[in-house]
């Protein structure tokens, strides 16, 4: 092994320990908001459809809206409340675009579960198959993304800046 990747190794696994602890921590409580905004999401979803009598396009918009900005709170408030504020319409304008694009790769994982279904339907066509390509795989794979993009680009350190309690 050469001097150089033996640094690089070694900055990897320092990054990896001293960084680890924070994000641990950091998707914890991501997740806690999130789940909190999966049960809004879907008590208010069937709650415009069945009790308010709104068509389920109408009724998901609402109940999306609604947890959208449900799961901005929190995460500015809770998640990520010691990062530095960038202003509230910067911030939650590039939340609501990242969660557009974790929607859009729950959609993918739909149409592939379509196209999967119509090779395979004695496997696939199931309501179980759905669901756990749906909402364990295409929402779990949307999770990861979000994380990481209000992570990176919506919640941002400033560079040198310390987010850890101390």
């Amino acid at each position: 092994m050469s001097r150089s990747s033996g640094t690089a190794t070694a900055r990897a696994f320092r990054w990896l320990s001293q960084g680890f602890p924070d994000m641990s921590r950091e998707a914890g409580k991501f997740a806690v908001v999130g789940t909190i905004a999966y049960v809004v999401d879907t008590v208010l979803f069937n709650v415009a459809y069945y009790g308010w009598d709104f068509h389920t396009l109408t009724a998901k918009i609402l109940s999306t809206a609604v947890t959208v900005t449900l799961a901005y709170v929190g995460n500015r408030t809770w998640t990520w409340r010691n990062r530095p504020h960038r202003g509230v319409r910067r911030e939650y304008t590039r939340y609501f675009g990242f969660n557009t694009v974790g929607l859009g790769i729950t959609l993918l994982s739909v149409w592939g579960y379509q196209a999967a279904v119509v090779r395979w339907p004695q496997v696939l066509d199931n309501p179980l198959a759905l669901n756990l390509v749906v909402n364990v795989i295409g929402v779990g794979a949307a999770s990861l993304f979000r994380f990481y993009a209000y992570r990176t680009w919506v919640f941002t350190e400033e560079p040198g800046h310390d987010s850890r309690p101390h």
